[in-house]
């Protein structure tokens, strides 16, 4: 959307989607009596159309991306089915860029395999000061997420 000039105060509509799909593969570090924490890598595909329209401009943005991002797993024990789940996926800082973060932390309510999940869930990371492109900018993101496993 380079050099395209919408003007202040103007009437706009905006659509925009955001897609992520998944996959996370996880080794078992540690299991304690309360405790398990696992290490392992995701792969994460990101789908994202931005379309904007104001007074007979408009512009528009389609960018598909997939990346590698580690991740860190821990689960604590409140009883026999609570437990506090912790997890992060992470892509580290490198060559000046913030990392990519994203955290989830959890009440899981149930056992192995059907459970729920509640909890709150943090994104943020992916600036770079140095660079000025379109594609740069602080990304941060707080909202609730309820997951179900059946």
């Amino acid at each position: 959307m380079k050099g395209i000039v919408f003007h202040k105060g103007a009437p706009a509509t905006l659509h925009y989607q955001f897609h992520n799909f998944r996959v996370t593969g996880n080794y078992l570090i540690s299991r304690g009596a309360a405790s398990t924490i696992k290490l392992g890598g995701s792969i994460i595909a990101r789908y994202l159309n931005f379309d904007v329209q104001s007074q007979g401009v408009s512009g528009r943005n389609i960018n598909f991306i997939a990346f590698p991002i580690l991740n860190f797993d821990w689960e604590w024990a409140l009883d026999s089915s609570k437990s506090l789940h912790f997890r992060i996926d992470t892509f580290p800082t490198l060559n000046g860029i913030d990392g990519l973060y994203d955290a989830l932390l959890a009440l899981k309510l149930g056992k192995e395999l059907f459970w729920n999940e509640i909890g709150i869930r943090a994104f943020w990371g992916g600036y770079s000061p140095d660079e000025a492109t379109e594609n740069n900018n602080r990304i941060a993101f707080i909202g609730p997420v309820v997951r179900v496993r059946f």
